[in-house]
């Protein structure tokens, strides 16, 4: 733990994160989210809830298991591991469906090369909700991008 504080001090902390609820957006391909209410403080004097998600539900970072067959599961990782000095590059005017290329990424060089992880901000989380662009034509990283960034 000691390790973490060290890393967030003196540093700023971006919350990413998306609230989680019933129904939320979430890719067609999965099972809605769910959250169900089990206790109530009225009946029960206590409130819990039972919250069904997938790993892909929400807010959440991808493991090399997810694309790549034996290859590391995010149990693998220390809460450590995630917690990176970065740079956050907005990449405005994206369209739907757009890759991003290393022509996006190279007029951020300088600063990419000082620190160890990159956030890329499309603005794409703005149009979240069941419209078709958010759900099937967001842009993505490109494999030449990809190996850029590495």
């Amino acid at each position: 733990m000691s390790k973490l504080l060290e890393l967030i001090r003196g540093g700023r902390i971006y919350d990413l994160t998306h609230d989680i609820y019933h129904n939320m957006p979430y890719h067609p391909s999965l099972k809605p989210p769910m959250v169900s209410v089990l206790n109530i403080m009225a009946r029960d004097g206590y409130e819990t809830r039972e919250i069904t998600i997938s790993t892909h539900h929400g807010t959440h970072v991808d493991a090399p298991s997810h694309m790549m067959g034996g290859a590391e599961t995010i149990d693998g990782y220390s809460p450590n591991e995630l917690i990176r000095p970065a740079v956050i590059i907005k990449l405005a005017g994206l369209k739907p469906g757009d890759e991003i290329k290393p022509s996006h990424l190279s007029r951020f060089e300088d600063v990419i090369k000082r620190n160890e992880a990159v956030l890329i901000n499309t603005g794409w989380s703005g149009k979240r909700g069941f419209g078709r662009e958010y759900l099937y034509e967001w842009p993505y990283i490109g494999l030449d991008a990809a190996n850029y960034l590495v």
